[in-house]
């Protein structure tokens, strides 16, 4: 299993300062971050091109305002990818916070 080292500023410690120290991530919770990300990534997209057509004066919008719905489900989405990330970054920071407290 590879590890990634990422550098972290410590608690009140400026980003260049030398109180940083390193948090260790796996390559599998590393790739799941970037899989939510790019999720997030593209419902955001999607839900600012729904909002635009919401926004266009030229496209008639239907009784019953499923494009405003589908924008909401984009945005729903989006949020829930983001969630998974802080999941995965939490389950990485206690690790890590295990980690150190028992090679302290």
């Amino acid at each position: 299993m590879a590890l990634a080292i990422i550098g972290v500023p410590g608690p009140g410690a400026a980003a260049h300062s030398t109180g940083d120290f390193q948090v260790i991530i796996d390559d599998q919770s590393f790739i799941d971050m970037a899989v939510h990300l790019r999720h997030a990534s593209e419902d955001l997209l999607t839900a600012a091109q729904r909002l635009s057509r919401l926004c266009d004066p030229k496209l008639p919008l239907g009784g019953d305002r499923s494009e405003l719905v589908e924008a909401l489900d984009s945005l729903v989405a989006m949020n829930r990818e983001f969630v998974a990330v802080e999941h995965v970054i939490r389950a990485v920071w206690d690790a890590n916070h295990v980690e150190s407290e028992v090679t302290h």
